[in-house]
């Protein structure tokens, strides 16, 4: 978690009075540039200097390096990248520049570092651990730039992406919802034609009883008849004796 720091601007206050001290309050700065982005000796590369060597200035990039160890989501090429593109941003920064930006990265970092951004993180780590390679590299080159947006920017893209999760949550719920609706339907379609399929089993296994019974079935009044050949024959007939 990040520590709590005093803003920036009274650190670069601090520089103007002690180069004010340092020059006996009589030496002005030039019409067309700040007293802040003089250092103690006048000289505007000293400003610089003393910013960059600043307890504030460590302790933040010692936060932004933590940042970076800690996510992962941005690869290690967009890692490179953003290293890179934070220094080539610095170097080109004026001491009055480089205030503004230290006030505004100490703000970023603070919404990288919370809950929030925390949660997204882990979502799209998630998202990413079972995502194809195709898949995967879309999510990636939509990550916000984090090494040229501001505070302000970067918690807009935080609060965007928050609306576009919620809606795909609700996306996925209905998605499952239907799908679980077709698989009840699926499933009691199944049931039914089991049904009907014993039904037809079992009016089947009848009809073959009924039919067996039938082959073996005697009147009974036949049952109580004797064959003529048991008969005995008494005075006609062809074989009298």
């Amino acid at each position: 978690m990040l520590h709590a720091k005093t803003s920036f601007s009274r650190f670069l206050a601090g520089v103007t009075l002690a180069a004010s001290l340092a020059a006996g309050g009589s030496a002005a700065a030039e019409p067309d540039e700040p007293e802040s982005a003089r250092g103690k000796n006048g000289s505007p590369t000293a400003a610089r200097d003393e910013i960059l060597r600043s307890s504030e200035w460590r302790e933040t990039m010692r936060d932004w390096e933590k940042w970076l160890a800690v996510q992962k989501v941005y690869d290690v090429q967009q890692v490179k990248k953003l290293k890179q593109q934070l220094a080539a941003k610095v170097n080109r920064m004026s001491a009055e520049e480089l205030g503004d930006f230290l006030d505004d990265m100490e703000g970023k970092l603070q919404i990288l570092m919370g809950a929030e951004a925390r949660d997204a993180r882990r979502w799209l780590t998630e998202t990413l651990s079972v995502a194809s390679d195709k898949y995967a590299k879309k999510v990636r080159a939509g990550l916000p730039d984090v090494a040229n947006l501001s505070a302000g920017e970067l918690q807009a893209e935080l609060d965007r992406f928050e609306i576009q999760r919620g809606q795909t949550r609700q996306s996925e719920a209905a998605f499952q919802r239907a799908r679980q609706d077709r698989v009840k339907a699926v499933q009691a379609e199944l049931r039914q034609q089991h049904e009907e399929s014993e039904r037809a089993l079992d009016r089947a296994a009848q009809s073959q009883n009924a039919a067996a019974q039938g082959n073996h079935f005697v009147p009974s009044t036949l049952r109580n008849r004797k064959s003529v050949t048991d008969q005995p024959i008494w005075g006609f007939g062809w074989g009298f004796w």
